[in-house]
Formats: C-alpha cells, structure tokens, sequence
C-alpha cells in the first residue's frame, strides 16, 4: 500500500455522515437528472471518500463559486462551487472560481489534491507546468518540486523558473482528462487507470498506475503458505498469476452474463447484448420502451484499427488491411469534424473545442438537453427505426437531437464506406463478426413523461 492509498484509507476510516435534511429525495433526485453517462466505481479508496463528501456537500448546502486555499498543515476538503469535491492534503495551494458559462477554473500552485467533479461544463486545472482539463471525473493532481540538482545552474525568469522547477503527476481513476504542458500547443489524453508525468515543453509521460505499486528489483519476494511450509516467491510472479486470475474471472462473468440474458430472452425480445440484423418484431417491441441500440467504432483520440482477430478469422490479406485501416481514419476524422461543429453549436465555445475529446464533446453537447428531451429523441428514433412513423427531413432538430441521428448511424455509414473498398459481402461480414464494431450502446431511460 503507497502513501496516497494509506492516506486516503485515514480520511474514508475519519469519515462520519451527517444526519441527512428531510428533502434529501428530492435533492438526490435532481443531481441524478444533471448526469449525461454512466459512471463507474473509482479504482481506489481515495475515489470512495471523496464521492461519499460530494454527495453531502451538494445535499447540504450550496458552495461558493470562488475561493482559496492556502498552504495548511492538516488535510482539507473543500467544495468547487456546486459540481466538484477537491481534497487537498497538508501543503497543498489553490485558488479556483467559476464563469457565467459554468466553466471551473482551479489555480493549483503547490501540493497533492485530489478532484471529483461532476459534468456540467468545462473543468480547468491550471499547474506551474501546463493544463488539466476534464468534464467529469476522479483524479489527483501533484505538483512536486524538483531538487535544485535536477533543476541545474540554469538562470530562469520567474515564470519559467516555476514550470521548470515542478514536475505535475496526473492520476486518473474514473473517466479521462485532458493534459497540456505548458508551451505546447496539444497535450494527451490520461484514460482511467493511467498516471502522466507532466513537464513544461515536453510532451506528457504516461504509464499504467499498475505500474507505479510493481516492484523495482524483480529479486524481491513474498512468503506464503503451502501446505504448512514457507514458499518464497517473486513479487512480479504474484502479480501475474493476479493478473490472469482476474482476467480469468472476468471471462466466466462474462460467460455467466450471457447465459443468463439467453435464458431472459422472451418472444419477439432480442438479447441484451444483440447490437444487428434486428427482426420487425425485435423493433417493434423495443420501440414500445423508446430503446435504441447502435455500434460504431471506437470513438477515442485516435482511429481505430483493423481487429486481428477479424483479419484471421476472415481470411484479409495486408493490401485489404490497409483498406480498412484508411476507411475507419477517414470516418473517424468526419466525426470528430461533426462533434466538433456541434460543441460549438450548442455552447459556443471555439476556443477549446480543438483540445476535448470526442467523449467529452458528447457530454458536454448531451449535458444542454433536459434527460425528458432526450428520452423523446430516443423514442422517435426508435419508432422510425421500426417503421411506425415516417422520416420528415424538413422538421427542426435540436442540436443534441442531430447528435444522436450522428451516433446512431455512424456504423452505417462506416460500413457503406467499407463496402466501397472491400466489397459489401466482406464488411458485412466484418461489422457481424464482432457482433457490431467496437463501442455497443443500448439506450435505457425509458420513454418521456408525455
């Protein structure tokens, strides 16, 4: 166990929760409403306690919208205005405030903070070396001072000599976040599970947080017990025969998740995880819920590629490789141009588009739209999916409407874009493999009110 985990065990063990006000349904109610995706546990203890204080902070009471923290001896935890937690550990130094487009600010000059936020605008973390910007996330954020040996002789000015004299660590452990060193005009995205090294001028450094608890020296080992008698064994051994355990455990929970959805499965019902090749009942019946499903492929920072797998199993030889490669990059450029053109829409923010991932660009275009509007656009889409309404191209849409035409028929066109180059029998044949291509999302808030 690291420093930060025993930390973070100390403040969840101090932890005592506040007798909750009588409206608290209602209050709980609307925070639910504000929130456009679906979030996971955070991967580490820190994550736990700094979500169980958002949650009392909003219930209890409404934060202010700026403020500062200056360097104290004992850890603090402090409330970002309504939509964000930080908990700043002895030392640490910050200052944040929040703009009339709900876009968060923090100044963090020193120390170790760790940052819940909520999505509801833009989040900005501002460091002596660069930038952290998120929508909606867990994560910690380390401003270390480099020794006067590492840092040299140099003579710097005062603004460089505090990006140069600080190195920035960045951890994520639900969602993503976005990190600019200072004097670069891009940065990289920092995925759940990964930590980056942030320096000025240089491009981020990021590594596996698994890799940050792997034992240096490969001689280290642990004891234990084997029928009765004493085993010594290699720390980095343990680790692998962990790590296969797990994946082991989450294949047989996939498999024990696919037997029970085969035994769920009704007349006329498609399987939960049946993303194609829908019969007129299966939509009809998923129409009367106002669900829809659709595929595409993965959406990140970066195109997706050819699946290996798919290539064997098909039979692709290099030169249709190749193809399909330059079919998912072009199709992942037009929707990055087409999320980017809709951000700016819908919040009239151009000067950061360029720097947000596609998730976040989603987000941010969905958190414009009451959850009952949304459910609305999922139930004409479903219906006209099925065949029970007609399309009327003249009818207005709203923004976050055009997004969810855009998304829900990305895999179409990309396999249309496929067939053009490979033939329409083999990217069928492809998109089916898989049962759909890589990111499968299935619509579950049911139908508006009226």
């Amino acid at each position: 166990m690291n420093e930060d985990q025993q930390r973070d065990r100390e403040l969840l063990a101090a932890f005592v929760a506040q007798r909750p006000p009588a409206d608290i349904g209602l209050r709980v109610q609307r925070i639910a409403l504000r929130r456009r995706q679906r979030w996971v546990l955070c991967g580490a203890v820190t994550a736990i306690a700094a979500c169980l204080t958002v949650v009392l902070v909003v219930v209890r009471s409404d934060p202010p919208t700026s403020g500062q923290l200056r360097q104290q001896r004992e850890r603090t935890t402090l409330a970002l205005a309504d939509r964000a937690t930080a908990v700043a550990e002895a030392g640490a130094m910050l200052s944040w405030s929040r703009d009339a487009q709900r876009t968060m600010r923090v100044q963090q000059t020193r120390g170790n903070v760790f940052y819940r936020v909520e999505p509801a605008g833009s989040f900005i973390v501002n460091t002596p070396t660069g930038t952290v910007r998120v929508v909606g996330t867990c994560f910690r954020v380390e401003v270390k001072a480099m020794s006067k040996k590492t840092i040299g002789n140099t003579a710097l000015s005062a603004a460089a000599g505090a990006a140069l004299s600080a190195i920035v660590v960045v951890s994520v452990y639900e969602g993503r976040v976005y990190s600019t060193p200072s004097g670069r005009d891009r940065g990289a995205e920092i995925k759940a599970g990964e930590r980056a090294e942030m320096r000025a001028d240089q491009p981020p450094r990021i590594s596996d947080m698994a890799d940050a608890e792997r034992p240096r020296r490969v001689s280290t080992t642990a004891r234990w017990q084997r029928g009765g008698a004493a085993v010594d064994t290699p720390q980095v051994e343990l680790l692998a025969q962990n790590r296969a355990l797990r994946q082991k455990a989450q294949q047989l929970a996939s498999e024990l998740q696919s037997l029970r959805q085969q035994l769920d499965i009704k007349p006329g019902e498609p399987p939960k995880s049946k993303m194609l090749n829908f019969s007129k009942e299966e939509l009809v019946n998923m129409a009367k819920r106002c669900e829809l499903r659709w595929d595409m492929p993965s959406h990140g920072s970066t195109p997706p590629t050819a699946s290996s797998n798919h290539i064997k199993e098909l039979g692709i030889n290099e030169d249709e490789r190749a193809l399909i490669n330059a079919v998912f990059a072009r199709q992942h450029a037009l929707l990055q141009k087409q999320l980017r053109a809709l951000y700016v829409e819908a919040t009239g923010d151009s000067k950061s588009v360029d720097e947000l991932a596609p998730s976040a660009l989603i987000a941010e275009i969905q958190d414009k739209s009451s959850r009952d509007e949304i459910r609305g656009i999922f139930r004409r889409l479903a219906r006209e999916r099925a065949g029970l309404v007609a399309v009327n191209p003249s009818r207005q849409q709203s923004t976050t409407e055009r997004l969810m035409r855009l998304l829900t028929t990305n895999g179409d066109q990309v396999e249309q874009a496929m067939a053009a180059k490979i033939g329409p029998d083999l990217a069928r044949r492809y998109r089916e493999l898989g049962g759909g291509y890589g990111s499968h999302s299935r619509s579950s808030w049911g139908c508006p009110k009226n």
